[in-house]
């Protein structure tokens, strides 16, 4: 079944949207994570991150 132009139009506008919200939320994350190294690299505790952050004490550790 052939699209419209106008349905095309509308699923590129559509997937740009979530390309868009999806690099939004990773850019949000790779934040997150540079404040708890930062934290960790000043000294707070593994808990006092975790809840700060809202990361797992396994994601804390890794950094």
């Amino acid at each position: 079944m052939e699209r419209s132009p106008e349905e095309i139009q509308q699923k590129i506008e559509w997937d740009h949207y979530a390309i868009l919200q999806t690099a939004k939320r990773e850019g949000l994350r790779a934040g997150v994570y540079n404040v708890a190294r930062n934290l960790k690299n000043q000294g707070f505790t593994t808990e006092t991150i975790k809840a700060a952050t809202n990361l797992s004490i396994a994601e804390i550790k890794k950094l």
